[in-house]
């Protein structure tokens, strides 16, 4: 068997997902993108800037308020970018509405969306809702990992989440991936993972050459 036939395989485990990095706090109550679109199997990825933000999981109906079982990080009291990084999994194409539960920081727009719809319920429209609603913090960590970039290690939590409306969001220890860098800062674990993967599928071809 001829080494160039087999070199699909060794890139598909790198094309199965993508990372998708995403700001949260830097330079003031915003994440960065705030809108993103994302395929089944993608990863988003958290970076937290100071001070104590948090990434919530809401509805479009009740913004600024936690989805029972949505994803939730908890506060994360940065000091400096980039130490931790909460990744979620996207499990289909839903709209997943995402808020930092940090008191007023919904109010004052700190929102995001995966996968909008084109028209009705917009970011801007959720926005909008938000300015005239209570802020509220989810009871627990769930619907994804922390990972902690200095030291290669996974926190995972204990619940299955759901993101957007009758959708689950599993939960996902680092995976193998590309890296699409929409906004913030790059994955240095996920660049790891990638060159293991790939370390790893070069030994099964050679294997079967």
């Amino acid at each position: 068997m001829h080494l160039a036939s087999l070199l699909p395989l060794i890139a598909l485990p790198l094309s199965l997902a993508k990372n998708i990095s995403i700001s949260v706090g830097d330079g003031g109550l915003i994440f960065n993108p705030e809108v993103v679109t994302a395929d089944p199997g993608d990863l988003l990825q958290f970076y937290f800037y100071p001070k104590e933000h948090s990434v919530a999981q809401s509805t479009f109906s009740s913004p600024c308020k936690p989805l029972t079982g949505g994803v939730y990080s908890g506060f994360m009291p940065e000091t400096a970018e980039g130490t931790t990084i909460f990744q979620v999994t996207v499990n289909n194409t839903d709209a997943i509405y995402l808020y930092c539960s940090q008191i007023e920081h919904c109010q004052n727009g700190m929102a995001m969306v995966v996968n909008p719809p084109s028209t009705g319920n917009t970011l801007a429209a959720y926005k909008s809702a938000a300015k005239n609603a209570t802020t509220v913090s989810p009871p627990a960590i769930a619907g994804g990992v922390h990972i902690d970039v200095t030291l290669n290690s996974t926190s995972v939590s204990n619940t299955t989440s759901t993101a957007g409306a009758g959708s689950n969001t599993s939960i996902t220890s680092p995976t193998t991936s590309s890296e699409v860098f929409q906004g913030g800062a790059p994955s240095r674990a996920s660049l790891q993972c990638g060159l293991l993967g790939l370390i790893g599928m070069s030994g099964l071809v050679f294997a079967m050459i």
